[in-house]
């Protein structure tokens, strides 16, 4: 791999070159997509609401996770991948913070996961019973994300 002169113009994205606030617009519309689609489906399966937009909302929503998430990809998908040389002390640096955060909202997931089955077996009757309306989202959400 080349590394980057002076001389040679930096390559930039539409969505490097997009304002801040829209990056960030993107990222929480990719975040929120998929969990959005449950919550439409709990808060409308049992309401007035007419089952033909059932189908249509939940497509937006999970459209809007891979559109988002697809765009995400396509901007970020070697910068992890790089090597030393390549990135500069800026871009070390924000790569570094990433990845301490990452692996601390990983933490935090898991222990409320592990702390909700905690209270449901100590709560209920001592036992936890996994099925596959819990456990699907959960993998699906986990393999999207």
């Amino acid at each position: 791999m080349t590394q980057r002169t002076d001389t040679q113009p930096e390559r930039r994205s539409r969505f490097a070159q997009t304002q801040q606030r829209g990056r960030r617009l993107l990222v929480l519309a990719t975040l929120i997509g998929y969990p959005g689609m449950y919550l439409w489906f709990w808060a409308w399966r049992d309401s007035g609401v007419a089952p033909l937009l059932w189908g249509p909302v939940s497509f937006v929503l999970l459209g809007l996770t891979l559109v988002c998430g697809t765009i995400l990809w396509s901007w970020t998908r070697n910068r992890v991948a790089l090597a030393e040389q390549s990135l500069d002390e800026r871009e070390r640096q924000v790569r570094d913070h990433v990845y301490v955060i990452g692996y601390q909202i990983i933490g935090v997931a898991v222990t409320i996961a592990l702390a909700i089955v905690g209270l449901v077996a100590v709560l209920g009757d001592g036992r936890v019973v996994l099925t596959w309306e819990m456990v699907g989202p959960v993998l699906v959400g986990a393999v999207i994300y």
